[in-house]
Formats: C-alpha cells, structure tokens, sequence
C-alpha cells in the first residue's frame, strides 16, 4: 500500500463539531457565493496566523475563490486584540462571510514549576463569546482556528482539542482542526517537519498544512487535492504586516510532500465523544511542618532556588522582623549569571501555623502580585508561588526551597 492511501485511511481524531462540520461541508462555506463574489474571510490572531502568510496562502490557494484579511499581532489573546480595537473595527466593516478567531496558543499561557502548560480554557471561552456576539451582529459566522501543540509536549494537543471542542459545542461553531491534522502528520509521518526550528512556530510546511485544512473546512472536503506546491505572495516584515513591494516563495515544497499534508488536511470528520473538563497541572506537594517554631526561627536570611520562571532563579528572602502574627522583610531574584531580577519589600507578611506568607507587588506592572505562602521544615522554608495577571489569560506556579543563611 503506498503512503497515500495509508495516511487517507488513517483513523482521524477528534476534529470538528458535528454541527458545524456538516453545515461547512454540505454546501460550502457560503452556498451564495460565486466566482464572482468570493467568499471572504477575516483572520484574527497572532503569529501562528501570520507566519509565513498563511491567510495569502489560502487565497492564492483557493484560486481566487477565497478572499482573505488579517489582524494578528505577536503573542496576543483575543482579549488583547480586541482591547486594542482593531479587530473590532474590521469585524464591523461587515460583508465579511467567515471571521477566524485564532487563540494564543497556550490560551494565554501557564507555567507551573518553571514549565510552560496549556491554561485553563475559561478566559478564551469568554473571548469567543464576546466576538462571537459581535460577528453575528455583523452578519458574519465564527470560524474556530484549533493550534497544534509545541513540539516538545505533544501531550498538550488534547488539551488544546478540549478547549475548542468546548466552546465550539456550548455556542454551535464549526472548527477548522489544524492541531489536529497536525499531530496526525507527527504520529504518521515524522520525517514530515512541520515546526520552525524554534519549535513551537510554523515553519512553511506547517502554514501550508494550515492552509489546506481551512481550504478543506470552507469549500467542502478534498478541496486541496492537487494543489500547487508552491505559493508565491507577500512576506511579512518586523512589524507584523505584509510588505506589499515584494513577492516571494512563501512555501516552495517539493511535490510528493505537499501530496501528503494535502492527503492530511482533506481527513477531516466529526468528533467522537463528550468533552473532558480541564484539569489543571499538578504542582510539586509541600513537605510536612515542623512544630513547634518560633519567631526566631523564621527570622533571619533564607536563600535557595525559586521554579516559577523559563530557568530557575536564586531567591533571597530576608525576613526582618516576626511577631506572633506578622513579619516585614524583604525579597530579591538573582538569575544564573548572579545579576539581579527583583529587589523590593513585601507586604502582607503573616505568621501561619505552617510557616509565612507574603506578597510581592507586581514589578511587571499588569497585575495584582505575587503570593508566596511556605512550610517551616526546620532548616528549610519550602512553598509555591502564584502570580496571575490583571485578567485571567496567564498564570504562573512556582516553588521555592530555601535554606536559611548561617
């Protein structure tokens, strides 16, 4: 059996809503629509939109039959795009058939002990809701942008699918299963790269494979059968936007590889099964107490290592003064190279029946702090960390082990 048909009768995931994947692949993305009258379709997201020019690529792909737009910016959330207003301004242009909403990848994002985790989906749910509203009173239809997970933690992929398939079924949206077709191609075909060497972006192949599912999505199943390999438009600058004086190869492949993503992308069925809630990442338990402690005990400089960033850091904590109830101090972040991160008083210092709590203002400026909270050990303060930002689309978990300084 050769790799085509193998891949073709390959058992698809969980894809797309039933509902929204039938009434797309019935008639199209707009029975009304002609040649000439070009189904128009608005992408709003972030880099995984814009690398590589993906929505030029579907347009040039469609053969004219799929006219497309873009508001994407580096790193964003929905929330934040449309807190920006731009989005929302192109969304109330109106005469748009499909509006693509693409969240951050990591829907806002998350770290827990210094990993980078998919967040909890109810920020982005909210999202969705918002430009969902305000696309049908343009007269426009929502079309879900499911992402692929980083190539170091392909187990995020379901997490991501559960997210979507969430949302999609509470406000009956149709998916576009990018991620999906994508961990498809890394379990069935992995000498088939799809990642940018930074592993988490597209490289072209993966833009291309992007592109087909969305051709496949909005004119009907097997649409990108036998399409070119090679698609020529407008790079994208430093500054997030096409450069309209230049034309050049956005994806060049050679032909047996865009036979295969095509094969890929035009599997698309209906999903199978309710949605899983989400659960969020464990963090590392805490060790038991030590009991009795007194105020000198706690009192005094406690250093160690702190998980809760990309590397780990060194923290400092100089706890000055400890009554039976409270305490002041002050802490301090050091990275790998001994440079200083953080230096500043905390607030909201307590004595509790474990050990000490605190605050650490927010020294990004975007949110309500840090809360440390830790168990006297006897020569350790061992605890987590929690910082969330003014809204809820990130979040970092962090742990600490300090060891007090003789």
């Amino acid at each position: 059996m050769t790799t085509r048909a193998v891949l073709a009768n390959a058992t698809t995931l969980l894809l797309l809503t039933a509902a929204g994947t039938r009434s797309l692949l019935a008639g199209g993305a707009d029975e009304k629509a002609t040649p000439a009258a070009p189904i128009r379709v608005l992408f709003i997201g972030n880099s995984y939109t814009y690398y590589n020019n993906m929505p030029e690529m579907v347009a040039t792909l469609s053969g004219g039959r799929i006219e497309t737009r873009m508001v994407a910016r580096g790193s964003s959330t929905l929330r934040q795009l449309w807190d920006l207003g731009e989005s929302v301004a192109a969304i109330r242009e109106g005469k748009w058939d499909w509006v693509v909403l693409q969240e951050h990848s990591l829907l806002g994002g998350m770290r827990v002990d210094g990993v980078e985790s998919v967040n909890n989906p109810e920020f982005f749910h909210e999202s969705v809701r918002m430009y969902d509203a305000e696309i049908r009173r343009n007269k426009g239809k929502t079309l879900l942008y499911l992402t692929w997970a980083r190539r170091s933690h392909p187990d995020q992929q379901q997490v991501i699918n559960q997210a979507y398939l969430s949302i999609a079924q509470e406000l009956g949206l149709p998916i576009a299963p990018v991620g999906a077709v994508w961990q498809r191609v890394r379990e069935l075909d992995p000498g088939l790269v799809l990642h940018d060497p930074d592993g988490t972006h597209p490289n072209p192949a993966g833009s291309y494979l992007a592109a087909c599912v969305f051709i496949n999505t909005i004119l009907g199943p097997k649409a990108t059968l036998a399409l070119p390999s090679r698609v020529q438009g407008h790079p994208m600058r430093s500054n997030e936007r096409a450069d309209m004086n230049r034309v050049v190869d956005l994806v060049n492949l050679r032909p047996d590889l865009a036979d295969r993503i095509q094969v890929q992308a035009s599997e698309v069925s209906p999903p199978a099964g309710p949605v899983s809630p989400y659960v969020p990442p464990a963090r590392s338990p805490l060790p038991p107490v030590k009991r009795p402690f007194t105020a000198a005990d706690l009192s005094g400089t406690w250093r160690g290592p702190l998980r809760m960033y990309a590397m780990t850091m060194t923290a400092e904590l100089n706890l000055l003064t400890v009554d039976g109830v409270s305490c002041t101090g002050r802490w301090s972040i050091t990275n790998y190279n001994d440079e200083r991160q953080v230096r500043q008083p905390i607030s909201s210092c307590r004595v509790t029946d474990a050990g000490v709590s605190f605050v650490l203002a927010d020294y990004r400026g975007v949110g309500p702090g840090e809360t440390y909270w830790a168990h006297f050990t006897g020569d350790t303060l061992a605890g987590w960390a929690d910082y969330r930002g003014v809204s809820k689309s990130s979040r970092l978990m962090g742990s600490f082990e300090l060891r007090k300084q003789r």
